[in-house]
């Protein structure tokens, strides 16, 4: 299995394949789930009962929508941009993150040091295709990946692209898998990003300008990389 222990071997990891999406994780045993897989008890949301993946994403959205258009500056123009906007602004749905810049996926991987006695991983995929944003989130079958349009500050700054699984609107329970299948994809690889190494990576990172101040625009950012200077 390859590892990433330094920027210079992230470079040889991205050779000779064409990777276009990368997503860092904290910890290697960690699956490819979005958001919405891991709410313990979906079927049951306030005093709602809900019948399927898909049913308890819409009744979220259609909540967010209601309530977040006294803090909008532009509304999103299509379900795609609604999700990713509630997905940056913490509700789950089930997008998956991904970026399209290695390094900012790799900072993902190794940015929270709680998560420093752990192996990280750093995902590497090429889709079969990829779908314009302005596409039906309910059209094809499997995962569809998508470049995001811009729609905020953050992510613009990571570069952000999404994967989103097929959900059939008749399908009834939870027992759907929302996991990415890999073996779909044109070209996946994931590499081990050794515990021991990520001090050094955050350090390479800060060098070419990769922090939380550039990865998360605002003061919130600023303060999380100056705070860093004293870990």
């Amino acid at each position: 299995m390859s590892e990433i222990r330094c920027i210079s071997e992230l470079l040889q990891v991205l050779e000779p394949i064409p990777y276009s999406f990368f997503r860092g994780q904290a910890n290697f045993e960690w699956s490819l789930e979005p958001s919405l897989a891991r709410i313990k008890h979906p079927e049951s949301c306030y005093s709602m009962s809900l019948g399927n993946w898909l049913e308890l994403e819409s009744y979220l959205i259609r909540e967010f929508q209601k309530f977040s258009y006294p803090y909008l500056k532009d509304e999103p123009q299509n379900e795609f941009d609604w999700l990713v906007h509630a997905q940056h602004h913490g509700l789950q749905t089930r997008l998956l993150d991904w970026s399209e810049n290695p390094l900012k996926a790799l900072f993902f991987a190794i940015e929270n040091r709680e998560y420093d006695e752990f192996n990280g991983a750093l995902h590497l995929c090429a889709p079969k295709g990829i779908a314009p944003s302005t596409r039906d989130i309910h059209q094809g079958k499997g995962t569809q990946f998508f470049f995001s349009s811009y729609i905020n500050d953050r992510v613009s700054a990571q570069e952000g692209a999404f994967s989103i699984p097929y959900l059939n609107i008749k399908e009834v329970g939870f027992s759907h898998n929302l996991d990415i299948d890999t073996s779909k994809l044109l070209a996946y690889k994931k590499v081990l990003i050794p515990k021991e190494a990520k001090p050094q990576l955050r350090h390479e990172l800060n060098k070419l300008g990769i922090n939380h101040r550039t990865i998360y625009p605002g003061l919130d950012g600023i303060s999380k990389m100056l705070n860093e200077g004293f870990s």
